[in-house]
Formats: C-alpha cells, sequence, structure tokens
C-alpha cells in the first residue's frame, strides 16, 4: 500500500479534490469542506499507511461529523463525496499499480477504511441531525397546540428546555440574498438553540420558535414576536407573531416587529369585512378621479398633523385654506364632521390604512 498510493500523496489528494467538486459541488462551495478536508485527508492516508484506523480516530471523527450536520450538509451530498472517495482511491490503486494480489490487497484495505471513517463520521452527523429534527418536532408541537400539559414538560425536558419560564414565539423570514444561518444567528440562535432557553426551527421557508427575550441587534430581514406566555401557551403567541410578520411584509416593516407595538395594524389588515365597509361609507364618495385622490392625501396628512390646517398645509407645501377647503370638501361629500365626531374620525383613519395596505 505504501509503495502504490502514499508517495503521490500530493496527486492523489488533488484528484479527491477535484472529483469532490465535480460530483458534489454543494460541500466544495461551502464551508464543509474548508475546515476539516485537510486533517480528514492526513486521517486517511495515514490508516491507509498503518494498516487501518486506530480507534483513537472515532471522537475526532464524530466531532467533524457534529459539524456537518450543524452546517446542514445534506445526509445525500456526504454519501456522494463518501463514494467519490471510494471511486478515486481504487480508481488510483488500479492505475499505480502492477501487481493484481497487490491491487486486490490495496482496495479492500481502502474499502475498510473508508467504511471505519464513515461510520465515525455518521455517527457524530446523525447524533445532531436526530436531534434536530426531534427539536424541530417539539416546536412544531409547541406552536401548533397539539400536545396536552403533561407530555409538553416531558418533551421539554428530552430536548433540554426549561418548561417554567415564559417565552416569546416568533417567526422571522430573511431578506432576499440573506443565508438561513445569518438569520438565525441575528436572532440569537446558534445550532438552533440561545444561551436562554429558547429553540428554533426551520419550517415552510421560516425561521420558527421561540425566546425568553428579543433579539438585541438588527436582523436581515423582518421576525414577528409575539407576546410573553408560558410553554403551554405559545401557540397564541405564535399567532400573533404570525400576523405581526404579514403585516410587517404588507407595511414595508423591518427588523423585529412586535405585535403589541403594532396597535391596529393588523386588525386593519385582515378584517376585509369591516375595511371595504368603512371604505364604502367615507371614501367611495369621493370618486375616483385625480380630485379625489389628492383629497384622500390630504386627509391622510391632515389626520397624521393632529387635524392642524397650518401644519398639514406646511407638509405638503400649500396654503392652509387648501387644507381647509378639501377637508370641507370631504366632510361635505362623506356627511360627516371629523372635530365633532372622534368615533368618525378613528373610521375615516381605519379606512385610510385599509386603503393603503391593501391597494
Amino acid at each position: 500500500m505504501t509503495t502504490m498510493l502514499l508517495p503521490a500523496r500530493r496527486a492523489l489528494r488533488s484528484r479527491l479534490l477535484a472529483a469532490i467538486a465535480e460530483r458534489v459541488p454543494s460541500l466544495r462551495r461551502g464551508r464543509a469542506t474548508v475546515g476539516n478536508v485537510d486533517w480528514l485527508f492526513e486521517l486517511l492516508v495515514h490508516a491507509l499507511g498503518n494498516g487501518g484506523l486506530s480507534l483513537h480516530a472515532a471522537p475526532d471523527l464524530a466531532r467533524a461529523g457534529a459539524a456537518w450536520a450543524r452546517l446542514r450538509c445534506a445526509r445525500d451530498d456526504l454519501l456522494a463525496a463518501y463514494r467519490t472517495v471510494v471511486d478515486v482511491l481504487v480508481d488510483f490503486a488500479g492505475e499505480t499499480g502492477n501487481d493484481p494480489q497487490e491491487i486486490r490487497d490495496t482496495v479492500e484495505l481502502v474499502l475498510t477504511v473508508c467504511a471505519a471513517m464513515a461510520a465515525g463520521l455518521a455517527c457524530g452527523y446523525h447524533g445532531v441531525a436526530d436531534g434536530r429534527l426531534q427539536q424541530a418536532e417539539f416546536v412544531r408541537d409547541v406552536l401548533s397546540g397539539t400536545l396536552r400539559r403533561n407530555d409538553l414538560a416531558a418533551r421539554a425536558v428530552t430536548v433540554g428546555v426549561d418548561p417554567a419560564p415564559e417565552y416569546r414565539a416568533f417567526r422571522a423570514r430573511p431578506a432576499p440574498g440573506t443565508g438561513t444561518e445569518e438569520l438565525a444567528q441575528a436572532c440569537g440562535f446558534a445550532a438552533g438553540r440561545t444561551v436562554t432557553g429558547g429553540v428554533c426551527a426551520w419550517i415552510s421557508g421560516d425561521l420558527v420558535g421561540f425566546l425568553a427575550e428579543p433579539p438585541d441587534g438588527p436582523v436581515p430581514g423582518v421576525c414577528g414576536l409575539g407576546p410573553p406566555r408560558p410553554l403551554d401557551d405559545l401557540a397564541e403567541s405564535f399567532r400573533l407573531a404570525s400576523r405581526a410578520l404579514d403585516t410587517a411584509g404588507r407595511c414595508g416593516l423591518t427588523g423585529v416587529v412586535e405585535f403589541d407595538r403594532l396597535g391596529l395594524l393588523p386588525a386593519v389588515r385582515t378584517d376585509r369585512a369591516v375595511g371595504e365597509a368603512l371604505c364604502r361609507r367615507y371614501l367611495a364618495p369621493l370618486g375616483d378621479s385625480p380630485a379625489a385622490e389628492e383629497v384622500v392625501q390630504t386627509l391622510r396628512a391632515y389626520l397624521a398633523h393632529g387635524m392642524n390646517a397650518g401644519r398639514t398645509a406646511v407638509r405638503m407645501f400649500v396654503h392652509p385654506n387648501t387644507i381647509r377647503y378639501r377637508i370641507g370638501r370631504f366632510e361635505e361629500l362623506a356627511g360627516v364632521s371629523l372635530h365633532d365626531d372622534p368615533v368618525a374620525m378613528f373610521e375615516v383613519l381605519w379606512a385610510l390604512e385599509y386603503r393603503r395596505l391593501n391597494g
């Protein structure tokens, strides 16, 4: 074996990397091959030179496999990489050897060593992957409210979650061009959990889960955050977090968006019947001409500036009398007095927001 493969280790290494890059490009482009490829190659060469893999290598192989799992390397890609390594080594032995018996012995040793290394890597990989699957199932069951209280406490312990504190459910969506791990880290997660006990999982393209405290930094995307709730009532917090995310998308908001700070926006966004009724009551009488749109924009600015014609005029670069005329025209057509009827003022504001959010 030593006389056949080891003298050509540089060529062998280059050939292995080229084959992996061609057959499993996802591994070569990602971080999986950067940190431990040299160590794995040296371990492989050492095992081939010594007639087998040392038992002392098992813990290090398990750690390498766990690192691949945390980088979310697909199992099919890793299996393809294993087959590629075996193919390259067997072909290399056949090309460099002359004695048929020596080639057969070399191939047998290659298969034995590669199988042993794959088993060590798989041990660490599956440990993390199975734990992540168990964690994801727990997150899904907690946020959907399908777990009974007694089962919830037992399941929480198995995934390392303290069932006593209150948590805040969240639903986050990455900005275009943002990686999943980048979003998770920005929300305070490392390997799917936070130092304060929160856990997360990727479901339907969104990062979902629960945490004890809101993210304390910028988030590359948007994160809808529900109110604090006990672990057995997080389904309600998650429902509100999802509404916050939906409202944020409609309003063009980014970063952490707390449901409790959105005020009426979620209701305006989702209560279609009320929104359309208010639009018919207050905005439809204006018609759909450019002049009507001008009145709508004036009305929006007027309400935003405390129904002060002077401040609104400064904001819109027009004379205060123009503001008064437009507001008077609206009140005449809608049959309402904004100053004398605070309920009508509130309903007009609702109609304007519904129109803005729903086009």
